[in-house]
């Protein structure tokens, strides 16, 4: 019905790995097989399905190290516990910006405005570009009248300052649209996920 914004993700590694830039990493790893490691919130999580992706497109060696939690898993590549992980920037930022870890690119298509000189994965790999998204959506059978009025009045209410800020506070970029729009965003997102999770063989219960 409506797609509200997308967040984009952070590669964020410990400062001691001896790498600055993404090309640096990614020569790292195929010299050194295996001994990479990524963390996650969880099985099936963005970070996961991310790390998942970019092992794929890779061909990287890097064990998988699954948390309860986005703070455990963070916490532990700023200990050095872990070698990196692919985190929002409501988790990481402040962290990069402390010189606690850090960043090699961002999953977004384009340079998040905050650390402008970090650059997309998509400028070393070219078309990777992962967001996590919300969205509104209504059950099926609702009518087409209906899910424009809906749709109309979601996208006013994403122009108020007050939304707006609080969006912002979370990372989350607004991206107004039509219901087709929203709809084909879907179908593109699901197809991708769920090649990246057949691939890796990824079950979540």
């Amino acid at each position: 019905m409506a797609l509200i914004g997308t967040t984009s993700n952070i590669l964020v590694v410990n400062p001691a790995l001896p790498v600055k830039t993404l090309a640096e990493l990614i020569t790292y790893g195929k010299a050194n097989p295996g001994r990479l490691s990524y963390s996650t919130p969880g099985v099936g999580t963005p970070p996961h399905m991310i790390g998942e992706m970019f092992k794929q497109r890779t061909g990287l060696d890097i064990t998988h190290v699954p948390y309860k939690g986005g703070g455990s898993s963070t916490q532990d590549v700023v200990s050095g516990q872990v070698s990196m992980t692919f985190e929002n920037p409501a988790v990481s930022l402040p962290l990069v910006l402390a010189g606690q870890i850090r960043a090699l690119a961002v999953t977004s298509g384009v340079r998040n405005p905050r650390i402008p000189d970090v650059p997309t994965l998509s400028e070393t790999i070219p078309d990777f570009v992962s967001a996590s998204f919300t969205g509104i959506v209504a059950p099926a059978g609702v009518s087409g009248a209906v899910i424009a009025r809906l749709n109309a009045a979601i996208n006013e209410s994403l122009k108020a300052p007050s939304v707006q800020a609080t969006l912002d506070k979370l990372s989350v970029e607004v991206k107004p649209g039509t219901p087709e729009e929203f709809g084909a965003f879907l179908a593109t997102e699901r197809e991708k996920w769920q090649t990246v999770a057949m691939r890796a063989k990824i079950q979540v219960d």
